[in-house]
């Protein structure tokens, strides 16, 4: 049930890949086709925060698009 209201409830934020260290913006959060991410214009990027994909720095436990931890890397 909760997976199907993840799935209606879609929350879409913005912001700039340089200066925003969230997993959706992390070379360890595997996301290879970058779904979860929509180019606008420059450095600011779409992203979907309720999207939930596992991370190589934590054990390959899923993590939302809007966490962040001190493992980051930028994938730009």
């Amino acid at each position: 049930m909760l997976n199907k209201l993840k799935e209606v409830i879609r929350m879409k934020s913005t912001a700039n890949s340089k200066h925003t260290r969230i997993c959706a913006f992390c070379r360890f959060w595997i996301d290879p086709a970058n779904t979860a991410l929509t180019h606008k214009y420059g450095d600011i990027w779409e992203y979907e925060s309720t999207i939930e994909k596992p991370c190589m720095k934590n054990g390959n436990l899923n993590k939302p698009a809007w966490a962040g931890c001190g493992k980051f890397e930028g994938k730009f």
